[in-house]
């Protein structure tokens, strides 16, 4: 499929995977910034779901992502709660 194929949001969605890709193997890799990795793989991932559009998310993570919808949520979860509690200090 060539780009001008894609939609927008799906040009964009497609910029993330990479970003996402390389900061889950940051992650995975056991770096001392491990906290800091799963919390910026969260927040990569929510700019993609909002990218990516209602409906569309779910087999955006199945299809381009190395890992599955259960890891990708609880990142998503993980920075939202990093986020709450950075606001509130």
């Amino acid at each position: 499929m060539e780009a001008k194929d894609l939609s927008l949001a799906e040009q964009l969605a497609a910029t993330y995977v990479e970003k996402i890709e390389a900061a889950y193997k940051e992650e995975l890799a056991g770096h001392e910034r491990q906290v800091g990795n799963i919390v910026e793989v969260g927040r990569l991932i929510l700019e993609a779901k909002e990218a990516v559009g209602h409906g569309k998310f779910t087999p955006y993570v199945k299809e381009k992502l190395s890992f599955g919808i259960d890891k990708a949520e609880a990142r998503m979860t993980i920075a939202r709660c990093h986020e709450i509690e950075n606001s509130a200090n």
